[in-house]
C-alpha cells in the first residue's frame, strides 16, 4: 500500500505540513493511519492540497500534485 502522507510528513515534517494545510498535527499524521484506525490509507486529502501548495511556497518550499497524490517524477526521454 502506497503511504504519500507518511513520505510528505518524513520529508517536510507533520508540523510544517500542518500549518500548511491549516488542520492540526494529529490530523497530518492521521492521514498516515489505515482507513481501519481512522485514517485517509495513506493519503493526503484533496480538499487540503491547493492550500500546502500556496502555503509551502510561501515558505520557498516546492510541493506540487505529484507530491501529493503519491506520483513519482517519470523523465520521458
Amino acid at each position: 500500500m502506497s503511504n504519500t502522507a507518511k513520505r510528505l510528513i518524513d520529508r517536510f515534517g507533520a508540523k510544517s505540513l500542518a500549518g500548511w494545510a491549516g488542520v492540526s498535527v494529529v490530523t497530518v499524521y492521521r492521514w498516515s493511519h489505515t482507513r481501519q484506525r481512522g485514517g485517509t490509507g495513506g493519503f493526503v486529502p484533496q480538499a487540503h492540497w491547493e492550500r500546502i501548495i500556496r502555503n509551502a511556497a510561501k515558505d520557498g518550499v516546492k510541493v506540487g500534485i505529484n507530491d501529493l497524490a503519491g506520483i513519482a517524477d517519470v523523465a520521458i526521454a
